[in-house]
């Protein structure tokens, strides 16, 4: 291709530009269609709560509960209400030859108190998972806001980008047309053009998805345009607790842990009931006690396993909180030095391929310091919740 051709390609390519930023621009069609829905992340949250059919499964188990507690305790009242009755009226228990029931009985006693022990064991799990899913989704949604908001932000990186590449890309064609660099640095040139482009149609696609997950957490129109109002922005300085009261909290609070260790009491009553009636030599009695054994060690268990995890987490928002400040020096650098280089390259000391490095390196910077925002984002929220609820499915993560 001869040099007057290849400048006609310049052009159309500018044209195109010209045309792509008319298109991503809004639309009048856009502009006439219902205001979108402004949300705060304690908007969002508010929504998230009313509208989680979770919560709504959750206290319908606390109403299930109860109900088995109540019915534990009528029948308990009945039995002993019915034998009052035959004790009182000897022409009806010498009609039946015995009492049906003996309320006195240890078997009686026995059954009747693990019914009653059992019942406020279901009562309590499920009040606590009311609690354990209340937390789990506001988890869930301010995870997905602030994923929305990292969505946003590394939009706008990409876009910052393209309106460098494109000042890269327009220069370079100034160059050229003097004959102040080479067709190679031309190419480079529009070749970084093409590339910011595809990232800010994939940004575009990403930032797309993130809303789509808020949408239907707050149970929202997936055709509704939300503006999310925070930001993702660096955090102020935060003090921490250390970490034994973290520890000595998730050991009281845990559902896990607390789960664990009701089922150990429940066990260890179980047992030491056998143990009024039942000689070592029976197997009833080694039954109770083995039920007991296992559920001794799995409350140690849920204990170490859920200390491990909340000292992961506080070793991980630790990293995540010292991290912030080398991502803000390191965008600092890339900035100081892309501005160095497009001084150098407008005045044809170096090559186009030298300038579009500058500018990777600032985009990566930039797009870096944001991923560090969120990721200390959830470390915090991570901190926050594991004290309370397991953030893994299982003890050896």
């Amino acid at each position: 291709m001869n040099k007057k051709g290849f400048k006609r390609k310049i052009a159309a390519t500018i044209l195109v530009i010209f045309l792509s930023a008319f298109i991503l621009s809004p639309s009048i069609k856009s502009q006439e269609e219902e205001p979108p829905l402004e949300i705060t992340l304690e908007d969002a949250l508010k929504l998230a709560l009313e509208n989680s059919r979770q919560i709504e499964l959750a206290r319908i188990s606390i109403d299930k509960a109860q109900l088995f507690k109540d019915v534990v305790e009528f029948n308990d009242k009945e039995a002993k209400k019915r034998e009052e009755e035959l004790k009182s009226n000897p022409l009806l228990s010498q009609s039946l030859g015995s009492l049906p029931v003996t309320t006195s009985d240890f078997d009686y006693q026995y059954q009747v108190e693990l019914q009653k022990r059992q019942a406020d064991f279901q009562l309590t799990m499920a009040q606590l998972s009311l609690n354990y899913t209340e937390k789990m989704v506001r988890y869930g949604l301010i995870a997905s806001y602030y994923k929305a908001l990292l969505a946003q932000k590394n939009y706008e990186i990409k876009k910052s980008s393209l309106n460098r590449a494109e000042e890269i890309f327009r220069i370079a064609g100034e160059n050229f047309k003097l004959g102040v660099i080479a067709k190679k640095d031309l190419m480079d040139a529009d070749l970084k053009l093409a590339q910011a482009q595809s990232e800010l149609r994939n940004a575009e696609v990403e930032e797309d998805r993130a809303f789509l997950d808020l949408k239907k957490l707050i149970n929202v129109s997936y055709d509704k345009r939300v503006v999310l109002k925070d930001e993702l922005i660096k955090p102020e300085k935060e003090e921490v607790e250390s970490i034994e009261p973290l520890v000595s909290k998730a050991m009281e609070n845990r559902m896990d842990v607390v789960q664990a260790k009701k089922n150990m009491e429940i066990a260890g009553y179980d047992f030491d009931m056998i143990k009024k009636v039942y000689p070592e030599n029976t197997f009833k009695y080694k039954e109770k006690e083995l039920n007991y054994k296992e559920a001794r060690i799995k409350y140690e268990d849920a204990k170490s396993n859920a200390e491990k995890e909340v000292r992961k987490v506080y070793l991980e928002f630790l990293a995540a909180r010292d991290n912030l400040k080398t991502y803000e020096k390191a965008v600092e650098l890339a900035k100081e030095g892309y501005r160095l280089s497009l001084l150098n390259y407008k005045e044809g000391l170096i090559r186009s391929v030298d300038l579009t490095q500058a500018e990777e390196a600032l985009k990566q910077a930039q797009l870096q310091e944001a991923y560090g925002i969120f990721q200390y984002t959830i470390a915090k929220l991570n901190l926050e919740n594991v004290i309370y609820i397991p953030l893994t499915t299982s003890g050896g993560n």
